[in-house]
Formats: structure tokens, C-alpha cells, sequence
């Protein structure tokens, strides 16, 4: 991503016409900051995150009493009893690490969901963009919230502003 916008600053700099290209940014964490609907998600995720933590703790307890049930009675268990208990022990931790990871892992439900439930709020704050770059007749609009590093930027050239003012004015697209 540094190379493509390193290109484009090259591209802009070595072309004759360069003093001609408008440039803006804005700072899209900014914008979804103030609207009610990341709220609202954030709201969603946090029940679901709650009875999921509930779950856990309850198979976490089922487990603690589990453990120390085997520890008081293991010496009265024959050698196959105690190991079929170990072998119950160690099926149930690899149950709560597996369902643990199904839930909040890398691309677990939390991560899907939060993807599903954000991006129509994305995709409003990109449309609202390009029709601010297009009202505005800007040819590039950077995103100072992302990967691309902006040492420094002329606070007039900050369009974040419009844009939520934008998404605001025509609401979330649900599609």
C-alpha cells in the first residue's frame, strides 16, 4: 500500500500538470465515530460478546469442579477410571479452547459478523466520498485513518467533515 502511494506521489510531482491535481483527506474512524449506527453496532456485538463470555464461564466452571472432583477422589479411581477422567478433563479445556476460537478467533463469529454489520456503513462513507470528491472536484482523497502515513496535512484539505455530513444526508445504505 506504501508503494502505491508512494507511486502516486511520484506521478504527482513529476508531472508538468501536478500543480493542478487537487489532493484530499479525511479520517474515516473520525466519521464513524459520530454516527449512530456504529453505535448501534457496537451495541449488537457487545450482547452477543456478553452471552458468549457467559458460556465460557459457565463451561470454565463445569471444568474447575470437574478438576476438583478428580483431585479429591483420584486416588480412589482404578488406573482406567482415572485416566478416562483425565481424558473428560482434557476433552472439556480443548472444547472451551476450540469454542473460545470459533467465537472471537481471527475469522471467528465476532470478526464475521462485525464485517457483516459495518460494511454498509463502509460502503455510505466511500459513496459519500466520491460525491464529495466530486462536488469538490478532488482527483485523490486519502484516508489518514489507514495504513497511508500523512506527516502533514493542511487542515482546509480535510474533508471529513463533508463526508459525514454526507453519509448524515443520505442515511445508510442497507444493501
Amino acid at each position: 500500500m506504501k508503494t502505491y502511494f508512494a507511486a502516486i506521489l511520484f506521478l504527482l510531482t513529476a508531472l508538468p500538470a501536478a500543480a493542478q491535481v487537487k489532493v484530499g483527506f479525511f479520517d474515516s474512524n473520525s466519521v464513524m465515530e459520530k454516527l449512530p449506527e456504529v453505535k448501534d453496532v457496537q451495541n449488537q456485538l457487545d450482547v452477543m460478546t456478553e452471552d458468549w463470555k457467559k458460556e465460557i464461564q459457565q463451561m470454565k466452571k463445569e471444568l474447575d469442579d470437574r478438576f476438583k472432583e478428580f483431585r479429591t477422589q483420584s486416588l480412589l479411581y482404578s488406573d482406567d477410571v482415572r485416566r478416562k477422567r483425565e481424558d473428560e478433563i482434557i476433552a472439556l479445556e480443548q472444547k472451551i479452547a476450540d469454542y473460545q476460537n470459533k467465537k472471537f478467533g481471527v475469522n471467528g463469529e465476532l470478526f464475521t459478523k462485525q464485517s457483516e454489520l459495518m460494511k454498509p456503513i463502509q460502503n455510505s462513507i466511500f459513496k459519500a466520498a466520491k460525491v464529495v470528491a466530486e462536488e469538490e472536484k478532488i482527483d485523490f482523497i486519502f484516508d489518514r485513518s489507514g495504513q497511508i502515513s500523512i506527516f502533514y496535512a493542511n487542515p482546509a484539505l480535510d474533508l471529513t467533515e463533508k463526508i459525514l455530513k454526507r453519509v448524515r444526508a443520505t442515511g445508510i445504505d442497507k444493501n
